[in-house]
């Protein structure tokens, strides 16, 4: 089930899929199943990846629900519309033009368009961290993905499971670590000896600083515009559900 909160009322509603019920089902938005929705990417639609269908799912203004990719079966299949196979999808965020979105499938990082064409841009299926061309590139898992545009239009990648944020080069198709990929750790500092503990989400403000859900430590961390310093906003490194004052709560 898909809902939507607002900050202010504190109000939910539900946009689309029924309650405790899961499967795969186009549609009306009420009529509509899914199983185990994942993230949400939003312009003028709401863009779903749909873990357990494997399936990129949509519900357009109206309240319809139908399928932009996927057939349903388990595999990396580049090709438009049900032709398109995913094996593990996570995220899907818009790119800075809002022409495409991008995804992040098992090891993979993937595009499709508007149309349901689907292409994989760093396609190695293999579990590692290597850095190099995107034909090259290791990924263990990567989870959220955040962009910007510039004279260089980048991605940025939370590798869960190598503890590190990866940079995706679109013009020159390069990845490149610029923090974490030490083992796990909670360390600040200059960029090159800071480490980190299974991102889960990335995300990019309008100076250029990356923020990033460090899960296993407990923390929200910041790397500088500058790519040359990691400090912790908040968080002290223990579970809780705490507020307060940045780095003494948790």
């Amino acid at each position: 089930m898909l809902a939507r909160g607002d900050d202010i009322s504190s109000h939910v509603e539900t946009i689309a899929g029924v309650a405790r019920q899961y499967g795969y089902r186009d549609g009306t938005a009420d009529q509509a199943l899914f199983c185990k929705p994942w993230s949400v990417g939003e312009d003028d639609t709401i863009y779903v990846t749909d873990l357990g269908n494997k399936r990129i799912r949509m519900v357009d203004g109206c309240g319809t629900v139908r399928t932009l990719a996927g057939s349903g079966n388990k595999g990396l299949v580049d090709g438009q519309g049900r032709s398109a196979a995913f094996t593990a999808l996570v995220d899907i965020t818009q790119s800075a033009n809002k022409s495409i979105f991008y995804i992040t499938d098992d090891n993979c990082i993937r595009t499709i368009d508007m149309d349901g064409n689907v292409i994989t841009i760093a396609e190695q299926q293999a579990e590692g961290l290597t850095d190099g061309h995107c034909s090259e590139a290791k990924f263990i898992f990567p989870q959220q993905i955040a962009c910007r545009s510039g004279d260089d239009e980048t991605l940025y990648v939370a590798d869960y499971h190598n503890d590190a944020v990866r940079e995706v080069s679109l013009n020159t198709r390069n990845v490149r670590t610029i923090a974490g990929g030490k083992g796990a750790g909670s360390c600040n500092g200059a960029i090159e000896a800071a480490t980190l503990n299974h991102l889960v989400g990335i995300t990019i403000d309008s100076k250029g600083c990356i923020f990033v859900c460090d899960r296993e430590n407990q923390k929200i961390r910041i790397i500088s515009s500058t790519m040359e310093t990691m400090t912790t906003l908040v968080g002290c490194g223990e579970e809780g559900l705490v507020d307060g004052n940045g780095t003494l709560h948790s």
